[in-house]
């Protein structure tokens, strides 16, 4: 038994014994009877208890905590990244362009292979036919004569 079914018998006369003192005496039994509300003071009880609701479970230092948190995620992510690309970047640059010297290194098959793919992006590969070939097109080994 709750403490407004307490209330609620002992304002009917029901109960046998007194309810607990309390020195500060509620003005209305809570919960009310919605029964007996009328819709429009329901809808404002349920809006009031909705927003009183809201606020109780609402934890401020826990959201904080966790947008932290989460953006802490997002940006660590991020960091790593950008240190990957810098990584590959600094270690292409050492291999491909580096200038260690008169010296060979090691890379030089790699650097000499890069130059002739990158200067071959340039020209193009294919061999224009000699125009005397264009001309003889019928005069081949395999050719039919039909004159």
């Amino acid at each position: 038994m709750t403490v407004t079914h307490v209330l609620r018998a002992a304002e009917a006369g029901l109960a046998s014994s007194k309810p607990i003192f309390n020195p500060y005496k509620a003005r209305k039994p809570w919960p009310p009877d919605f029964s007996k509300l009328d819709p429009k003071y329901q809808f404002r009880l349920e809006r009031r208890y909705r927003r009183r609701q809201k606020l109780k479970y609402l934890r401020p230092g826990w959201v904080k905590g966790v947008k932290l948190a989460q953006w802490g995620i997002c940006l660590s992510r991020l960091a790593v990244s950008i240190v990957l690309i810098v990584l590959v970047a600094v270690f292409t640059y050492g291999v491909l362009f580096m200038d260690l010297g008169e010296n060979d290194n090691n890379f030089a098959t790699i650097r000499d292979w890069f130059k002739n793919q990158s200067s071959s992006i340039w020209t193009s590969s294919i061999e224009q036919p000699p125009a005397q070939a264009l001309n003889d097109v019928g005069t081949g080994p395999h050719a039919t004569n039909t004159a």
